[in-house]
């Protein structure tokens, strides 16, 4: 358990991860749909690092942003943020690297042909 009244930094973290992974998706699916093959590459998460800015009261509706870095070969670079729905408060932030796993790429390739 967290501290009375405060969202868990655990239970944070699996929102980054989990909100991430569409984030990965989406950007995946993108790619995708320009080879026109449909096919969601698949990925491992390399690391997912977290920044805990302001504590997160209960029963607070707040907003994530996520953006795609880059994309560097087999890396995919996501970063997020939960923040307060105007803007004002950042409670905390994130990084994650994706691994897209071996010879992925080569089928994306492959089924775009």
């Amino acid at each position: 358990n967290g501290h009375k009244q405060t969202v868990h930094g655990g239970i944070v973290s699996l929102l980054f991860d989990d909100g991430m992974g569409w984030g990965y998706e989406i950007v995946t699916r993108n790619s995708a749909e320009k080879n026109k093959n449909g096919r969601i590459a698949k990925a491992v998460t390399a690391n997912l690092n977290i920044d805990f800015r302001a504590r997160l009261p209960e029963n607070t509706t707040t907003l994530m942003r996520i953006y795609h870095k880059k994309t560097e070969g087999r890396k995919v670079y996501l970063c997020a943020r939960i923040e307060s729905l105007d803007g004002k408060i950042l409670y905390s932030e994130s990084s994650t690297l994706y691994i897209v796993l071996k010879g992925e790429i080569e089928k994306q390739k492959e089924m775009s042909g």
